[in-house]
C-alpha cells in the first residue's frame, strides 16, 4: 500500500466543503454513493474509486474548521497496486480543483456585497 497526503485551506464551512468534495468525486472519478466507504458530513469522507474494473484507491478526506469561513482540508490517497515507476498523483491539483469549485460562490457573495454598497 502506498499512500499520499496533502492539505489546504479552503472558504467555507466544512459541511459546505463536504458537500463540494462529494461533488467534486463525482465528477471527476465517477464516485458515487456506491463507493462511500465512510462520511460523517463535515468532519471525514472516504472514497473507494473503481479503477479498471475493481477498487484499488480510497480518497480520505478531512474537514476541520480553521477560522471563520474557513476549512482545512487533507487529502490522503492510498493505492493498493503500485507499479515500479508510477507517477505519483497529482494531490495538489485535486484540492485546486476543490478550490475552483468553491471560489464561484465565494465571488457571488462578494459581487452581491458590492452591488448593495
Amino acid at each position: 500500500m502506498h499512500t499520499s497526503s496533502a492539505e489546504t485551506l479552503v472558504p467555507g464551512c466544512p459541511s459546505t466543503v463536504h458537500d463540494e468534495v462529494v461533488a467534486l468525486a463525482s465528477r471527476v472519478w465517477g464516485a458515487g454513493a456506491d463507493d462511500v466507504v465512510t462520511s460523517q458530513p463535515g468532519a471525514l469522507l472516504v472514497h473507494g474509486v473503481p479503477l479498471d474494473g475493481g477498487t484499488s484507491c480510497w480518497l480520505t478526506w478531512t474537514f476541520t474548521a480553521a477560522g471563520a469561513g474557513l476549512t482545512r482540508v487533507r487529502l490522503s490517497h492510498d493505492e493498493a497496486a503500485v507499479g515500479d515507476g508510477a507517477p505519483e498523483p497529482d494531490l495538489d491539483a485535486v484540492l485546486g480543483m476543490l478550490l475552483t469549485g468553491l471560489m464561484p460562490s465565494q465571488a457571488a457573495s462578494d459581487r452581491t456585497r458590492e452591488e448593495t454598497s
